[in-house]
């Protein structure tokens, strides 16, 4: 594992691990959450995603893999974390966002052989992933070539099988931990 990672982890307490497949299931990844702002190696971030929160409500997305709440993705070349996930977001749900500090790091072990052409940290990657309040629901205009819908859904009512695992329980670990702090 890399130096800095480790360094950087042994800080850290996981909030949720889980396996996940991509590429149809040629690529096998362990997952591991933190929450955290600490800011983590950055030649090992890969990308930025935004869990994009009303008082009440969180956004849920639709592409042809399932439904979830992270909207973002890949860092452009000298692309910022943050800068990355304001692009990101614009591009898939039409909303300008605002950001500050990330609240979680996800961290990504490759446990199957290195993709050909792969051009990405292998075989640890990590996302950064910030939460984002809005003062109310705002219209959603998809325009992505990739997600299909979006929508608010009012998170009691959010059903744990609609949206992977992890991101279950890092929204209600999130929510949790904001109600708890003081204002």
């Amino acid at each position: 594992m890399d130096q800095d990672l480790q360094a950087f982890l042994e800080a850290l307490e996981p909030v949720t691990t889980e396996d996940v497949l991509w590429r149809g299931g040629q690529i096998h990844l362990e997952l591991t959450c933190y929450c955290t702002s600490l800011e983590p190696p950055d030649h090992l971030v890969s990308s930025a995603r935004g869990i994009i929160m009303t008082q009440d409500q969180v956004l849920v997305l639709a592409n042809p893999d399932g439904e979830h709440i992270m909207p973002g993705g890949r860092r452009e070349t000298g692309e910022t974390p943050a800068a990355a996930v304001i692009r990101e977001v614009r591009e898939e749900t039409g909303l300008d966002i605002a950001v500050d500090t990330h609240a979680v790091v996800m961290h990504f072990h490759h446990t199957t052989p290195k993709p050909p052409l792969y051009e990405y940290p292998y075989p640890d990657f990590l996302q950064v992933v910030y939460i984002v309040q809005l003062d109310q629901p705002a219209t959603i205009q998809v325009s992505d070539t990739y997600e299909l819908e979006g929508t608010f859904v009012p998170i009691n009512d959010l059903e744990e099988s609609r949206i992977p695992a992890s991101q279950w329980t890092l929204l209600h670990h999130i929510r949790n931990t904001m109600r708890s702090t003081p204002v």
